[in-house]
C-alpha cells in the first residue's frame, strides 16, 4: 500500500508483532518496500513480515471491516475504503488504547520508534527513509487524535493524487469522523479479539516460534 498512499495500519501490525527490532520492522515491510520482498531478509524480519500478510488475509474478510467499509462507501470512493478503514483502524487503537492494553500508548510508541531505529539495518535504504520519516514526523503518536488522523489522511491523498495523476481524496473531516466514530469503533471491536486469537493460533501452528500476542 505504500506505493499508493505512503500511509498505511503500522501501528496494529506493531502491536500486533513480538516486541523485539527484527520482528517490529519486518512486520511493516510488506507496506513499505514496494514489489517483492529481499529474499536475503533476516529470518525473523521475513517471518513478522510472513504474519504481516497473514493478518491481512484474515482482516480482508472479516465481517466487521465489511460492516465498516459499507459505512465509508459514502465517504470516500469505494475503491478506497479498505485503505481508510486500515488507517482509521489505527485511530480507534490508539484513540482507545486503555481498553485494548494495559500500558501507556505515548511510552508504548516511544519503545517502538526505538526498536524501529535499532533495526534499520536489517532492511533496504528505500524502508529505511521511511521509518526514519515516520519516527520524525511523529506517525503512530498522531493516530490518537481526530485532528493528528485527518492530517495524516490529508497527506494521504496528496500523495495518492500525485501518483496516479488525478484527485482521489482520502480525506474525512472532523465532523464525518464524529458521526462514523460510535459504529466504527464497534466494528473494531468484533475484529479485534479475533485477531488477536488468529494470531495466537498460527503461533502455536508454527511450534511457537514467536511469543503469543501481548
Amino acid at each position: 500500500m505504500l506505493g499508493e498512499t505512503g500511509f498505511v495500519n503500522f501501528l496494529a501490525h506493531l502491536v500486533l508483532a513480538p516486541q523485539t527490532p527484527a520482528s517490529l520492522i519486518g512486520s511493516i515491510a510488506p507496506d513499505m518496500i514496494r514489489g517483492p520482498l529481499p529474499a536475503d531478509l533476516d529470518d525473523a524480519v521475513m517471518q513478522a513480515a510472513r504474519e504481516h500478510r497473514s493478518i491481512d488475509l484474515f482482516t480482508d474478510t472479516h465481517r466487521g471491516l465489511m460492516r465498516t467499509r459499507d459505512r465509508l462507501r459514502e465517504i470516500v470512493h469505494p475503491r478506497l475504503t479498505g485503505v481508510l478503514a486500515d488507517v482509521l483502524y489505527d485511530h480507534v487503537l490508539a484513540r482507545d488504547w486503555a481498553r485494548w492494553r494495559s500500558d501507556l500508548f505515548a511510552p508504548y510508541v516511544s519503545n517502538v520508534e526505538a526498536n524501529l531505529i535499532a533495526a534499520l539495518h536489517y532492511v533496504p535504504e528505500q524502508m529505511r527513509f521511511v521509518v526514519r520519516r515516520m519516527v520524525d514526523e511523529q506517525w503512530l503518536i498522531s493516530y490518537a487524535t481526530a485532528h493528528g488522523i485527518c492530517a495524516r489522511l490529508e497527506t494521504m491523498s496528496r500523495r495518492l493524487a500525485s501518483r496516479i495523476g488525478k484527485p482521489m481524496s482520502l480525506a474525512i473531516s472532523k465532523r464525518d469522523l464524529r458521526s462514523i466514530y460510535e459504529p466504527l469503533a464497534g466494528d473494531f471491536g468484533l475484529l479485534w479479539p479475533e485477531l488477536l486469537e488468529h494470531v495466537k493460533q498460527q503461533r502455536v501452528e508454527r511450534r511457537g516460534c514467536f511469543a503469543d500476542p501481548y
